[in-house]
């Protein structure tokens, strides 16, 4: 083979470098929901209540961010498992944005009158951001399949 077939696309380096930006910042997304849930915990009566739900939060977190890490170091070692399952974190991640965006987050910032807030907008768009960027990754990761094919990793 040529030297050229091993060259790994750049479309796939820029995923594989989302993925590891991504993944750091779901760790450090996990390291605030620790620390928050450490604060709240001191709180009378809910405060362990809201402490628990930031411990899940926190460990899901650092699942999410691990797993985007790992993900990450195979894109750029050109792996095959790691584009199956970043194709399914992304599409994954893109359901979940849209779900948490139109059902979740605008509604609970809505204003006392049915107007939306600033905060719902600016919850609502970057929720719908996330979506289209997790979209947009696994679209790159489709259109660079054919790398993936004759690496055989």
């Amino acid at each position: 083979m040529s030297e050229k077939a091993h060259e790994r696309p750049i479309t796939i380096t820029a995923v594989s470098i989302c993925f590891l930006v991504f993944g750091l910042i779901w760790l450090i997304a996990m390291a605030s929901a620790f620390f928050v849930g450490a604060i709240v915990s001191g709180v009378a009566i809910i405060g362990d209540i809201v402490s628990d739900v930031f411990g899940v939060v926190a460990l899901l977190s650092m699942l999410v961010g691990v797993v985007d890490l790992i993900v990450g170091y195979g894109l750029l070692k050109m792996k095959r498992w790691a584009a199956i399952l970043g194709m399914l974190l992304s599409l994954v991640g893109a359901v979940i944005e849209n779900v948490l965006g139109t059902l979740f987050i605008a509604p609970m910032y809505m204003g006392g009158f049915g107007h939306m807030t600033y905060v719902s907008f600016a919850f609502s768009s970057l929720s719908q951001a996330s979506m289209w960027v997790n979209f947009m990754l696994f679209i790159a990761v489709v259109v660079s399949w054919k790398s993936f094919q004759s690496e055989m990793a």
